[in-house]
């Protein structure tokens, strides 16, 4: 069997705490528009990048129903049980068909990843049962994408498709598949070099922000998560497994059960909302209850079928 790639789990646990706090933000108070523009300005194009680089060609060499039935296991059904919390818990005083409707079309705060997730390894997948080449697919994805931004200028009326599945993430998603099938790496040697020019993108990219309103998709944002992509997925091919060390064990541990932990992370703020506290107890009670997840998931996930049905993991790639 293949040694698991613990890089990959490292970043994954950095650009999950990136999503976290940004919607800690969302949920319990932004004080500083910066803050959440440059959190968004990476976090989930490269997570979902990832995601892509990660889709095997073993995955998708299944049948239509053994692809459907694991993705049932590992993403629907923990999917369905955050779903039925987060519903009781938000709309409890207001539950009727039209809300769950509604927030079955219209995606629940987090939720949204889960169907861009199922959208882009569909796409990807019916693609290669088409015969179609890894370089139409990622030619593909990225037109969908480009497309779907210029659709959000211009038409609003469109905006229940984009508010989905956020179709424009998946040129990010083909193109971290598309470098793993082409091995399509950053020598070595121009690792060090390559940061510098993103560290430079990305000051310009924070720098228009102003010019920008804040807005989360622009050209700068594009260029600047493309360059990331192949950064990051370089870093992850040429060093594979760093050091160990107990820093390392806990970001790994932290990134194989990224999808939980996602998952169920706005329980915190929710509970917060309802204590009505000055903003610097708010972060502290936030970092509490964010360490009492993690260690209640570490703790539940012993448990085979809560593991395996309510945390998406177990299941074999």
């Amino acid at each position: 069997m293949k040694e698991r790639n613990s890089t990959i789990d490292i970043f994954k646990a950095i650009l999950l705490f990136s999503a976290i706090i940004s919607n800690f933000l969302h949920k319990i108070g932004d004080p500083n528009p910066y803050i959440n523009y440059i959190l968004y300005s990476y976090h989930m194009p490269l997570f979902l990048a990832i995601s892509g680089y990660l889709l095997s060609s073993f995955t998708l060499s299944l049948s239509l129903k053994e692809f459907t039935k694991k993705y049932i296991i590992r993403i629907f059904i923990p999917f369905c049980f955050a779903w039925i919390i987060f519903f009781l818990f938000w709309y409890y005083q207001n539950i009727s068909p039209y809300t769950i409707i509604r927030n079955i079309i219209y995606p629940m705060f987090h939720l949204w990843y889960v169907y861009n997730f199922l959208f882009s390894i569909y796409f990807i997948f019916i693609l290669k049962k088409l015969k179609v080449t890894d370089e139409t697919i990622l030619y593909i994805g990225i037109g969908i994408s480009i497309f779907i931004i210029i659709l959000i200028t211009r038409c609003i009326q469109f905006s229940l498709i984009i508010t989905l599945i956020q179709p424009y993430y998946l040129g990010f998603f083909t193109f971290g598949y598309y470098i793993r099938q082409k091995k399509l790496n950053i020598k070595k040697e121009n690792i060090s070099i390559f940061g510098i020019i993103i560290g430079i993108v990305w000051i310009i990219h924070i720098f228009l922000a102003p010019k920008y309103n804040f807005k989360k998709i622009t050209i700068t944002f594009i260029f600047l998560n493309f360059l990331m992509i192949i950064f990051v997925l370089s870093i992850c091919f040429h060093y594979p497994n760093p050091t160990p060390n107990k820093k390392n064990k806990i970001l790994e541990w932290i990134g194989k059960n990224s999808y939980p932990i996602y998952l169920w992370h706005p329980i915190i703020p929710t509970f917060i909302q309802y204590l009505h506290l000055l903003i610097i107890y708010t972060w502290i009670i936030a970092i509490i209850g964010l360490i009492s997840l993690l260690i209640c998931i570490y703790y539940l996930s012993k448990i085979t079928w809560i593991n395996k049905y309510i945390f998406g993991n177990n299941v074999k790639d």
